[in-house]
């Protein structure tokens, strides 16, 4: 098990019967932990719902940002926000080729949670789905700026990636970002 502020590559199988199959991967939560899940697949709902049975009891604040093609109204996100027992965000990117708002979007929230005060952690859900939309080039830029902001704001990540599906080039090239 990882500490909150690591940043880890977290792989995972090529098909996810198991929506909740991440919480698995997670590190023990101390309480009041902000909560920035990145999602291009689940819906915003599914992943409140998953966050909520496992660690309702010691998130302050969770965060969806949601960068898939699945869902266009966030109105049921908003009348669900009032039955969690923590704060809750939704942000929606509506075309996933726009990595550039998804680092604006992960930005604000970093800087937004004080890190100082309250542990703070990334879940990225997924590289592999990210590079469906951009070229690994941009891929790394991206992961490599998340990273850095990472760093600067004393957070953790969990950044989760399928190498069956990618050439070896692409896997060590992912690899490569989170060795030390």
């Amino acid at each position: 098990m990882c500490a909150i502020d690591d940043i880890r590559l977290v792989e995972r199988g090529l098909y996810r019967q198991d929506h909740s199959a991440f919480i698995k991967s997670c590190p023990e939560f101390p309480r009041d932990t902000h909560v920035l899940h990145v999602d291009y697949v689940y819906t915003p709902d599914e992943r409140l719902l998953l966050w909520a049975e496992q660690h309702r009891e010691v998130i302050k604040q969770l965060s969806v940002l949601y960068a898939g093609h699945g869902v266009g109204d966030s109105e049921r996100i908003r009348q669900s926000e009032k039955n969690w027992s923590f704060d809750t965000a939704y942000t929606r990117i509506p075309d996933p080729e726009n990595i550039q708002q998804v680092g604006v979007e992960i930005t604000k929230f970093l800087s937004r949670a004080d890190s100082r005060t309250d542990p703070v952690i990334l879940f990225f859900d997924s590289i592999s789905i990210m590079l469906q939309y951009v070229s690994l080039d941009t891929a790394v830029q991206f992961t490599e700026q998340c990273l850095a902001s990472l760093e600067q704001f004393a957070a953790g990540g969990q950044f989760y990636f399928a190498p069956a599906v990618h050439d070896e080039e692409t896997v060590d090239v992912i690899e490569s970002l989170f060795s030390e």
